[in-house]
C-alpha cells in the first residue's frame, strides 16, 4: 500500500509540478511552435469549451474538432485511498469520451457518451450550441443549447428525453472568467432515481475560472436542482487545469460522477464531505 501510494504521489507531481515549475524553454533556430510558460498571449493555448461538467457559450471555430475525455471514480478518495489510488482502481469508473465540431464561429454540434454503473443504460447525448451574443457585443457572452438524449438499454426497450441550457459567461480580463445559466431535462438520471420519482429536472448553475498562470487555471462548479426531480445536495466540483497549446487536463475532485445534462441537473446523491476523484483530457484538431 505504501508503493502505491507513493507512486500515485509521483505521478501527481510528474503531470503538474513540472509545468508549474520548469524554467521557459529557450528560443532557437527551430521551426516547431515554442509556447513560453509566461506568456499571458492566452491565443497561443487551447480554448476550454467547458468549465468542468458544465460548456461554456463560446462554440468550436468552424471546422475544427474538439476531442473530449472524461473519468470519474465511484468510490470517495478518502476511503482506502492508497489501496485504491484514490478511489480509482475501486471499480464503477465513470467514463465519458465526447466530440464536438465547428460548423460556424456562432455554433457547433456535439456528441458525449457516458457508459451506465449503477445504471443499467448507457447514456448518448446530442446537442446544438449556438452562440447568441459574444462579448463584442454585449457585457456577457451568451449561448442556447437543445440537444436530445439516448438511454441505451440492453436489456429493455431504450428510453429517451430532450434537453435545454442557457450558458453566460463573463471575462474579466485574461485572470478571471465567471459564468452561469439554466439547464431543464425532460428524463433526468440519478444513481437512487425510481419510478415514482418526477421525471423532469430544471437547474441553475454557476462557475469560475481563475487563470493562476498562463498555463494553470483554478477552476469551480455547482449546478443546485430548483424544481422537479434533484438529490439533497448540490453538484460541485473543482478543479486544476493545465493548458498547452492543443490540450488541457483538469484534475477534478468533486461530489458527482455525472457529466452529461441528463445526471448533472439532478444534483448530487453524495454530500461533499465524500468527494471522489477524476479527470478531463481535451485536445483539439484545427484543420
Amino acid at each position: 500500500m505504501v508503493h502505491k501510494r507513493l507512486s500515485l504521489y509521483i505521478l501527481i507531481v510528474c503531470v503538474f509540478g513540472l509545468g508549474l515549475f520548469s524554467p521557459p524553454e529557450s528560443e532557437g533556430n527551430s521551426p516547431t511552435v515554442i509556447i513560453q510558460s509566461d506568456t499571458w498571449d492566452l491565443d497561443e493555448f487551447a480554448l476550454p469549451d467547458r468549465i468542468i461538467n458544465v460548456l461554456t457559450p463560446d462554440p468550436i471555430q468552424r471546422g475544427n474538432l474538439h476531442l473530449t475525455i472524461i473519468h470519474r471514480a465511484r468510490q470517495s478518495l478518502t476511503e482506502n485511498a492508497g489501496r485504491d489510488y484514490l478511489g480509482l482502481d475501486a471499480g464503477g469508473l465513470k467514463i465519458g469520451i465526447g466530440l464536438r465540431y465547428g460548423l460556424r464561429d456562432m455554433a457547433d454540434v456535439g456528441f458525449f457518451r457516458l457508459n451506465g454503473t449503477a445504471e443499467s443504460f448507457d447514456t448518448y447525448e446530442f446537442d446544438l450550441r449556438v452562440r447568441l451574443l459574444e462579448e463584442t457585443m454585449a457585457p456577457v457572452a451568451v449561448a442556447l443549447r437543445p440537444g436530445f438524449t439516448w438511454f441505451a438499454q440492453p436489456e429493455e426497450e431504450d428510453a429517451s428525453g430532450y434537453f435545454g441550457q442557457l450558458l453566460i459567461e463573463r471575462n474579466f480580463g485574461k485572470h478571471l472568467s465567471i459564468a452561469g445559466g439554466v439547464l431543464y431535462h425532460s428524463e433526468s438520471s440519478g444513481d437512487r432515481k425510481s419510478t415514482g420519482d418526477d421525471d423532469e429536472s430544471m437547474a441553475i448553475h454557476a462557475g469560475f475560472s481563475i487563470r493562476l498562470r498562463p498555463r494553470f487555471s483554478l477552476d469551480g462548479e455547482v449546478t443546485s436542482t430548483v424544481s422537479g426531480y434533484g438529490e439533497d445536495d448540490p453538484a460541485v466540483s473543482v478543479a486544476i487545469r493545465m493548458f498547452t497549446y492543443g490540450h488541457t487536463f483538469s484534475l477534478v475532485v468533486t461530489n458527482t460522477q455525472y457529466v452529461s445534462a441528463d445526471g448533472i441537473v439532478g444534483n448530487a446523491w453524495r454530500p461533499m464531505d465524500e468527494p471522489v476523484i477524476g479527470f478531463n483530457i481535451t485536445r483539439l484538431f484545427e484543420f
